[in-house]
């Protein structure tokens, strides 16, 4: 039944994205879409839409890291955890070091649930939809029934459970409401904390 939801050609053209990675996506997306909403054009247009950036166009599924710029490390992660530009220049060009550090700490801890010295790096963003933090894994793993939380490398490397993770992380944290009401900023702000990428998302849409 979902083959018929949206065709592969109307996918394709739907999320902007190449031949070769519609037809990787396609069946993965669509089977996991019907597990979690029922079908309708604006509700699916929302869902290409923010997948489709956070993915860069269903291209990228682990965070990437390798900030080799101490500025651009603070634009992004600001002073995190007492995070300092002269802390920023050291770590520069070292994923494993930042991602321990601007994940790890007492933010860390109180947001994302690392509470092991690698959970930073282990639990990085990954997946559609760039899921991060030892409780978000759990969470994910105890509801799918997939064991992310002890090999969370399965999101970043299996189009199936990427799909699937992105698709219950959507409906468990009440998208369906903001892409029901055609509200792509409500939208961002409860998938990112804020606007970031806001012009990229609308044009996705």
């Amino acid at each position: 039944r979902w083959l018929q939801l949206m065709n592969l050609d109307q996918f394709r053209n739907a999320s902007g994205i190449s031949q070769p990675m519609a037809e990787r996506w396609y069946k993965p997306f669509m089977k996991a879409f019907e597990q979690y909403f029922v079908y309708s054009p604006l509700v699916m247009a929302h869902i290409i839409a923010q997948l489709g950036h956070e993915s860069g166009g269903f291209a990228r599924l682990e965070e990437n890291l390798n900030y080799r710029s101490a500025d651009r490390l603070m634009q992004y992660f600001g002073g995190r955890n007492g995070l300092t530009r002269d802390m920023a220049f050291k770590m520069s060009g070292n994923p494993i070091q930042i991602a321990n550090f601007v994940y790890g700490g007492e933010w860390g801890r109180r947001n994302l649930g690392n509470t092991q010295p690698n959970d930073g790096y282990f639990f990085r963003g990954g997946g559609l939809i760039q899921l991060t933090g030892r409780a978000n894994y759990t969470k994910a793993s105890d509801a799918l029934g997939i064991d992310i939380a002890r090999l969370p490398d399965l999101v970043r490397k299996d189009e199936g459970i990427a799909a699937q993770v992105a698709m219950w992380w959507l409906w468990d944290n009440g998208l369906l409401k903001y892409f029901e009401a055609d509200d792509v900023r409500g939208a961002t702000r409860r998938i990112n904390g804020g606007l970031n990428g806001i012009s990229d998302r609308i044009a996705r849409l």
